[in-house]
């Protein structure tokens, strides 16, 4: 238990400090017109996460109740994440691809431009599409981990999407 509650310590200091650690490079490539656009991306993604609406934490219970209970256990669990992930996935493609489609009217409509390209808009939300239709899924996986009792794992993931994430993005917004 105390490894598991280090580990959940340690993936969130990490996520944290590269997030802090970034945004001056993220702000200052791109300044704050720019920056706006992914302010708007990333509530965005937060308001679409919220569709999640508990199912991942009923994931999480129905895991920690099936893993353990043997041969027979993991393979009921084996056949809840195969019917999750199909529901996930398609879900979180028909919303991408929604989104995409709909970026032209919600580019020229909710966002104020002040001086950007149009186009920049779009493009911004046809990035958002992307993120949220790869995105999403990953709350499936970390339920199944979590209920799993594998912290250990799904931080160490974690830690290196953040940093990945991060000093990636950087570097792109930079060259």
């Amino acid at each position: 238990m105390k490894k598991n509650i280090l580990a959940n310590y340690a993936g969130a200091g990490v996520a944290a400090l590269a997030l802090i650690l970034a945004l001056p490079w993220y702000l200052l490539a791109l300044g704050p017109k720019q920056f706006g656009l992914i302010g708007f991306v990333v509530l965005l993604q937060a308001v679409l996460g919220l569709i999640d609406a508990g199912m991942s934490q009923a994931l999480v219970r129905e895991v920690a109740l099936q893993f353990h209970a043997g041969l027979a256990g993991r393979q009921r669990t084996a056949d809840l994440l195969l019917g999750f992930e199909r529901i996930f996935w398609g879900f979180a493609l028909a919303v991408g691809l929604l989104m995409a489609l709909l970026s032209p009217v919600i580019a020229s409509h909710w966002l104020a431009l002040d001086g950007l390209a149009p186009d920049a808009g779009q493009v911004a939300l046809y990035g958002a599409a992307a993120i949220f239709a790869v995105q999403f899924p990953g709350s499936l996986y970390r339920s199944i981990l979590v209920g799993a009792q594998a912290q250990v794992r799904l931080n160490l993931v974690m830690m290196a999407g953040a940093l990945l994430r991060h000093i990636g993005g950087a570097l792109l917004v930079t060259f």
